[in-house]
């Protein structure tokens, strides 16, 4: 089981400019080699939800600048839109097909299986 946010900081960004870059040239493949030495892998994503500490205290600083996330959208050094990121990771992930095990990653409260 991975901390989705955890791996994303973690992984290096390489030549990677956009969202749709990252994911397909550093996020599936760090999967892919995760699914060779095991059966199964679960990456979960923090969620944000009403009337949580969490989410009160985002208001409390204040969101900053928003950037729409998208495919296309250039990487920025910092995101404020985890939400976005978060599904945009998860949709272009589980369009892929995998060689062997199962991965599992969340969206939100449903879970998505491949």
């Amino acid at each position: 089981m991975f901390d989705g946010p955890a791996v994303i900081h973690r992984l290096p960004r390489g030549d990677a400019s956009t969202f749709r870059d990252c994911c397909l040239n550093t996020f599936i493949p760090w999967i892919l080699h995760q699914l060779w030495d095991c059966d199964r892998i679960d990456v979960v994503w923090d969620m944000y939800l009403e009337d949580s500490l969490m989410e009160a205290t985002l208001e409390k600083r204040g969101k900053g600048v928003r950037r729409k996330v998208l495919p296309e959208t250039n990487l920025p050094v910092n995101s404020n839109n985890k939400k976005e990121v978060f599904a945009l990771l998860t949709e272009t992930v589980s369009t892929c097909e995998y060689p062997t095990g199962f991965f599992y990653i969340t969206s939100e409260d449903p879970v998505i299986s491949k």
